[in-house]
């Protein structure tokens, strides 16, 4: 199938009402509450039958992603393939839209026996079509019902080869007459000898209507409002049923203090294949279930127990069990992970043991009598002396024999000495005090006391050569002190270590290191001696005395300072002996024979006086009003001084030569009064001749009164003659646009009247514009002051009337109303024709009428409706062509029904124009005229009209 999609269809939802038992449509209606939701048609189903109904909800959305709103009409179908195919059903519902674009159906909502039980008989699929019924929209992918919707076919569980069980008789009982038809369910339990039967007294609902908060594959659910569903903590995607929140089994009932209940079944069941015979598949059944423990005590509990059962078996307890306090209680023959088998269940305590039997947890534990030589194998031992050791011989358990060192081959500890002829070779030798004649090799040695030697000599770890030189073994001194950090003693090591310098070459030397860390771990501290026995000292080393660290060995008083020295603390001071001045002195008057600069303010508080100039950016005086801030004595003008006063007076008091002055007393001037700008008085000026020499562009004369000047003949009105103005006595010929504003309330701007009443060529107003350009604006009407931004109603060379209201035609109505009729309008330019046809044999052709064709593109895709005017299976039309179009009934239907049909198909030259940009022309604002334009379509949309 390669149908475009025009409208996108979005959050699914299918809730299917299928009931059984008490056959009742839910929860009780609100008082009142008796029309349909959204989108619901009643159904005329009676109460008592199953509603062979489908709950299907999405969204509707544009091309451009944005929610449709409002209404609109769909056509839903069912389909057994996913693709192509011919219509198994079909209805066509009004849905209300919310501003979000969702809304909700019943399917089979407008039949009165709702959707045919036949749709979901057989084993096939069923896929639902969806098509709003809008310019450009078109078939939805379609989506496929799974499970619940074929469950439909369970209505036939109610009947008995298609008959109610209430047309049937039960079977007679011995000695007794047939009984008649059961009336109701309290019949029925009374003939089969129940106890009691619940009736429930609930009202139907007429119709179930959706909240709206139902999410994608949500399973549905009643809510607190009567007769309405919502959205639930369960959803399904696939094979895959999530539940948002805690799954809950509860108890089969309430305990009692006679009895408490297990909880409800959790069934986890897998299948094998029996190889027995010809085989089969056996179903394994394990179920969980919570069992009370101590009902009816101060101390209730429950465990949780595990069943089994095989091949359609009831589940039998396996033993195993887990207690309230996580505590497991396995099955028979239970084994655990180890070496050994697991079976022991029980451990005696044999000859010489106590504790025993064990059955559970315990320990064995030797008698107080303890084990006798009589219990044992063998009851003595033989003890030979080994080498250097004498004694020993045969002794009973229980007893004793005694070995001695041999004294003549093995050293006394207690002698005051031992003589060693030999070599001694240990791993480790302590001793207090020792005394070696010959050497003592090693490669560690601990002393506890004080080490004494003649000589020592720590030698180095290798023999140099040409390729490299060796450092000495080390001599290390270890400290150890205890760490909070690691709860533990550590170990702190200052190793000397005498290292080479200037290996292969005729300047060799050593130094002495001082190196520190943790054992395995050292490094350099930075302090050594050379073989001069200069010390290089670490880095921060200080020295006592107040020495810091630097290096300075003596301190030189330069030009103009005293002091210094070359041991101790050493200071170095300004010479103020000195007799050239050569530094200035706060306390003093100075006298600066060079140029100074200032890189701050200067402030005196007396006079500064200087031979040459004294250059700032700012001379500030603090004197008060009465004394002069600048004394001089040159007469000489001072270039680009700006005085804010002259004489005391302010310039305001001085009439400026560069601009307007107004005088506040009378002026007499005797000759000519000539001025190149303008003469401004208060009162009148007087004389025989105003004569300007204002060049053309400027107003020789400026007034701000209105009133007539008498006797006052120009020659010129607003710089134009007589002639240029229009006479009210006469026709006139505007060559330029006219503007009219009547500020008058209530006033109109223009009238135009035609009083010829008998001319049919009479024309009332023609405005005409000789342009070339079909943007260009031939007539427009606005109101810039209405709305947000104003309104309008263009009309363009090209034809085109863009308004922002409505077309509307005033028809008149019997009671003399005028009412409004609106015209249809669309994203798209749109031309309809209407028609009737008829079937026959269940086919019709229906040609495009050739004039329509004409006005239209039909080689494009164009839109077809139709409406059955009979009974019938229900309408689809095929094969569509510029020329026309095939009708057909649907389920291969032979009928010879009338049928009424509507051709949408898009104006021609007006294809690719959708929902053109009009911005700037309309309302108040200055229009930029243009042809209608199409919106670009973005990148990777579909083509919404594929070619014929």
């Amino acid at each position: 199938m390669t149908a475009t999609r025009g409208w996108l269809l979005h959050g699914v939802i299918v809730s299917f009402f299928l009931f059984s038992g008490i056959r009742l449509l839910a929860q009780q209606p609100d008082a009142g509450s008796g029309a349909p939701g959204s989108g619901e048609v009643a159904s005329s189903q009676l109460p008592g039958q199953v509603p062979r109904l489908i709950r299907f909800g999405g969204t509707l959305r544009d091309a451009a992603g944005n929610p449709q709103t409002g209404s609109v009409a769909v056509t839903f179908a069912l389909y057994e393939t996913q693709e192509n195919g011919s219509p198994l059903w079909v209805e066509t519902q009004t849905v209300q839209l919310s501003e979000a674009g969702r809304y909700t159906v019943l399917l089979g909502g407008t039949q009165a026996e709702g959707l045919p039980l036949d749709l979901f008989t057989s084993t096939r699929a069923r896929w639902l079509s969806v098509q709003p019924q809008l310019p450009g929209g078109s078939e939805q992918p379609r989506i496929l019902l799974v499970g619940v919707p074929y469950a439909l076919k369970a209505a036939d569980a109610d009947t008995l080869g298609g008959i109610p069980a209430s047309a049937f008789l039960l079977a007679p009982t011995p000695g007794g007459s047939a009984p008649t038809a059961m009336s109701s369910a309290s019949e029925v339990a009374s003939q089969k000898g129940l106890d009691s039967v619940v009736s429930l007294a609930v009202t139907p609902c007429t119709t179930v209507a959706s909240d709206g908060t139902a999410s994608t594959s949500s399973v549905a659910l009643f809510t607190s409002v009567a007769c309405t569903i919502g959205g639930s903590a369960i959803t399904q995607n696939g094979s895959v049923v999530d539940i948002a929140g805690t799954l809950q089994l509860p108890a089969t009932s309430a305990a009692t203090a006679s009895a408490g209940f297990n909880s409800n079944l959790l069934d986890l069941q897998a299948s094998s294949f029996n190889s027995t015979g010809a085989g089969s598949a056996v179903a394994e059944d394990f179920q969980w279930v919570a069992e009370p423990v101590g009902n009816d005590t101060a101390t209730p509990s429950g465990k949780l127990n595990l069943r089994f059962g095989s091949n359609g078996a009831t589940p039998a307890e396996t033993g195993f069990s887990i207690a309230s306090n996580g505590l497991i209680t396995f099955a028979t023959g239970q084994k655990f992970p180890g070496a050994g088998a697991g079976t022991v269940t029980s451990v005696a305590s044999g000859a010489g043991l106590t504790g025993g039997p064990i059955t559970g947890a315990g320990t064995l534990s030797i008698a107080t009598g303890g084990v006798t030589n009589a219990m044992l194998a063998t009851p003595a031992l033989t003890v030979t002396a080994g080498t250097d050791l004498t004694g020993g011989g045969a002794v009973a358990l229980g007893n004793s024999v005694t070995l001695n060192l041999d004294t003549t081959k093995v050293p006394q500890l207690a002698a005051a000495n031992n003589t060693f002829a030999g070599k001694i070779t240990a791993a480790s030798i302590a001793a207090g005090a020792a005394a070696f004649t010959g050497a003592v090799a090693g490669t560690t040695a601990t002393f506890t006391g004080s080490l004494q030697a003649a000589g020592d000599v720590v030698p180095p770890l290798g023999k140099a050569t040409t390729a490299a030189a060796f450092d000495s073994n080390p001599l290390d001194l270890q400290t150890s002190i205890y760490n909070t950090a690691i709860a533990g003693p550590v170990s702190y090591v200052f190793r000397w270590q005498a290292e080479p310098h200037g290996n292969d070459s005729t300047d060799t030397f050593g130094s002495l290191n001082l190196l520190y860390g943790v054992p395995g771990d050292m490094s350099e501290t930075g302090l050594s001696v050379a073989q001069t026995g200069i010390i290089t000292f670490a880095p921060g080393q200080t020295f006592s005395g107040g020495g810091g660290s630097g290096t300075i060995t003596g301190v030189t008083a330069g030009t103009d300072l005293t002091g210094g020295g070359t041991s101790g603390t050493v200071t170095l001071n300004l010479n103020t002996t000195a007799t050239d001045a050569r530094y200035s002195r706060l306390a003093a008057a100075n006298a600066f024979t060079g140029n100074q600069s200032v890189t701050g303010n200067v402030t005196a508080t007396g006079a500064v006086t200087a031979t040459g100039d004294v250059t700032g950016k700012q001379l500030v005086s603090s004197v008060a009003t009465g004394t002069a801030p600048l004394v001089v004595s040159s007469t000489t003008e001072v270039a680009n001084l700006n005085a804010s006063f002259l004489g005391g007076k302010a310039a305001t008091a001085f009439p400026s030569l560069a601009a307007a002055n107004t005088f506040t007393g009378n002026q007499s001037v005797t000759g000519n009064v000539t001025a190149t700008g303008a003469v401004t008085a208060t009162g009148d000026v007087t004389g025989k001749q105003l004569v300007s020499s204002a060049a053309t562009g400027t107003a020789p004369l400026v007034v701000g009164s209105t009133t007539e000047v008498a006797n006052l003949n120009a020659s010129l009105l607003g710089g134009r003659a007589f002639t240029a103005f229009a006479s009210l006595g006469s026709a006139n010929t505007f060559t330029v646009a006219q503007g009219i504003t009547v500020p008058t309330v209530g006033a109109t701007a223009l009238s135009v009247t035609a009083t010829d009443t008998t001319s049919a060529s009479t024309t009332g107003l023609v405005v005409t514009n000789d342009t070339k350009q079909s943007t260009a604006i031939v007539f427009k009407a606005s109101a810039p002051n209405i709305g947000l931004s104003g309104n309008s109603c263009t009309v363009f060379a090209s034809g085109n009337l863009v308004c922002t209201g409505t077309k509307s035609a005033a028809v008149p109505l019997k009671n003399g109303r005028m009412a409004a009729l609106y015209a249809v309008e669309a994203p798209e330019n749109w031309f309809e024709d209407f028609g009737s046809g008829k079937l026959v044999d269940g086919v019709a052709m229906v040609a495009l009428d050739p004039a329509y064709s004409q006005t239209v593109n039909v080689n494009v895709s164009y839109h077809v409706f139709v409406t059955p005017k009979g009974d019938c299976e229900g309408l689809y039309v095929a094969k569509e062509t510029p020329a026309g179009f095939e009708v057909h009934e649907l389920r291969g239907g032979k009928s010879n029904v009338d049928f009424d049909y509507r051709v949408v198909a898009l104006r021609k030259g007006y294809e690719a124009v959708r929902m053109a940009d009009v911005t700037g022309q309309v309302s108040g604002q200055s229009l930029q005229a243009g042809s209608l334009q199409p919106e670009s379509r973005q990148t990777g949309s579909s083509q919404r009209r594929p070619s014929k």
